[in-house]
């Protein structure tokens, strides 16, 4: 899987997360303030932009395919993660700004960069300002959870039966205090 194709899924999952912040705390008669849990969520959303560093680990799956992603970011763009297939050798790569490597065996090599952002705070941002969405045509429900603690967001789920039916899970830990990530040693 290219950067390129890493980023854009990191991206479909953070618009289809901002969709359930939203369903999660949308209100189910006309208010003019926000529920409880709506606000909750989009401060704990904010809060997490700001955050300079974390842990991961997720799951997407779409019908029978799954992909387990695990990693470190640390601000403002440097991202460590595996991606792993079942069947497949895992893919492990560093992101330090626009400069990118994946591991080789035991060595590191350089590889050609995305050209998208490896700041993934960015997907918090999708939920800070989450908004009703609709569209003519076909429509699908999206139903999912986030659990809210202290303030910060440590896990989001969410599932759609569309298509070959997604599942996408994350959690997040070390919040600020995990080690920073580093470019490898040449």
């Amino acid at each position: 899987m290219t950067n390129a194709g890493v980023a854009l899924a990191v991206a479909g999952c953070a618009v289809v997360a901002g969709v359930i912040g939203w369903n999660i705390g949308r209100p189910h008669h006309q208010s003019s303030a926000p529920p409880a849990a709506a606000t909750t969520l989009r401060q704990a959303a904010t809060t997490m932009e700001s955050i300079t560093s974390y842990a991961f680990s997720g799951r997407v799956t779409i019908g029978i395919e799954s992909l387990t992603l695990t990693g470190q970011f640390s601000a403002p763009d440097h991202l460590h993660e595996t991606l792993s297939l079942p069947g497949v050798a895992p893919v492990e790569r560093i992101l330090v700004g626009t400069s990118t490597w994946q591991r080789s065996g035991t060595k590191w090599q350089r590889v050609a960069a995305a050209s998208t952002s490896s700041d993934p705070r960015t997907t918090f941002g999708a939920l800070a300002t989450a908004a009703l969405i609709s569209g003519t045509g076909a429509t699908t429900t999206i139903t999912g959870t986030a659990t809210v603690q202290g303030g910060r967001i440590v896990s989001v789920s969410y599932r759609s039966p569309a298509g070959a039916g997604t599942a996408v899970t994350f959690s997040y830990s070390g919040l600020n205090t995990t080690p920073p990530v580093t470019a490898p040693a040449a």
